[in-house]
């Protein structure tokens, strides 16, 4: 069973947040989620639309405009993760920033674990 508070908890751990800076977190927390699954439908719902398009003889036009579309809301939810760790940033004290500096360089490799590759 996978564990999907893995990525909080080793955050919490790193910059050895305090109960205040925890709550607060929270409060990130949840309302990124919430704006990252209406981006997520958004982009589901696009991809729904654009692959008949795309491989089905459809419009070129149309095809152009849902691939427009889907970078528009990819870039979006890149958006989104960059301002989520820029308001955690915010939270932390000047004694933990180091430690937020360090944990920059593996949010990558982080959260790409949630997401193991799938073989086609």
């Amino acid at each position: 069973m996978k564990n999907d508070n893995a990525p909080k908890t080793y955050i919490l751990n790193q910059l050895n947040l305090d109960e205040e800076q925890v709550a607060q977190y929270d409060g990130l927390i949840g309302a990124h989620q919430k704006k990252r699954r209406v981006l997520n439908e958004k982009i589901m719902a696009l991809r729904k639309e654009l692959y008949p398009v795309a491989l089905k003889g459809g419009d070129v036009s149309k095809k152009d405009t849902l691939l427009a579309q889907l970078n528009s809301a990819h870039q979006d939810l890149e958006l989104l993760h960059l301002g989520h760790f820029e308001q955690l940033k915010k939270i932390c004290r000047i004694d933990q920033r180091e430690n937020f500096d360090v944990l920059v360089d593996e949010l990558t490799h982080l959260f790409a674990a949630k997401h193991p590759q799938k073989k086609h």
